[in-house]
């Protein structure tokens, strides 16, 4: 698609209109829970992008959290998970942030890929619960509380298997394959 805003996703029976106030869709109007209380707005397609499946593919080419986290991963790297992350924060733009219904969509696509690529870890022989990568970010740091999460975990604890196992499952989608000759190769792949 040439012109990303002609996406179905920023019609009025999905996500509403993709420039200014948001007035279509059923977000129209919407207020954010901020203080100061602002309408909804967007900015698409100023700066960043979104996800690029080519791209994405370095990121399943890694086999440690390091390789794809920050600070350890470069942000410059297709391969740091974050970075992908971030580029559609921007490509969305607006003053709401993660405020945007958008970025509920967005974050449960970033989990589903970080879940993957756990999921590879473990037929790879890693323990994808403990291979917490070294960080300065002191919002990183494997023993500080996570934000907003009752009854509170720390970010260690984010992960565990217990999630998926116990809160929420993933469908099995197309988008992500792995194989046993990649698995032999040392890393899995997207197509």
């Amino acid at each position: 698609m040439d012109n990303q805003e002609d996406s179905i996703l920023f019609t009025e029976i999905f996500l509403g209109n993709p420039k200014g106030v948001v007035y279509t869709g059923p977000f129209a109007y919407w207020s954010t829970p901020t203080k100061p209380s602002t309408l909804l707005r967007r900015e698409l397609g100023i700066k960043g992008s979104p996800i690029n499946p080519d791209r994405l593919k370095a990121v399943f080419r890694k086999r440690y959290h390091r390789e794809i986290l920050r600070p350890t991963a470069p942000n410059s790297d297709h391969a740091n998970l974050e970075s992908h992350h971030d580029s559609v924060n921007r490509w969305v733009g607006g003053n709401t942030g993660h405020m945007d219904p958008i970025f509920w969509l967005h974050h449960c696509f970033i989990d589903y890929l970080w879940e993957k690529f756990r999921e590879c870890q473990t037929k790879l022989g890693i323990n994808s619960e403990t291979e917490y990568p070294p960080t300065t970010i002191l919002q990183h740091m494997p023993n500080r509380r996570m934000d907003n999460l009752r009854p509170q975990k720390t970010n260690i604890q984010g992960f565990s298997n217990s999630f998926t196992k116990q809160i929420y499952r993933y469908a099995p989608a197309r988008l992500v394959v792995t194989t046993a000759e990649e698995h032999l190769m040392g890393f899995c792949s997207v197509i």
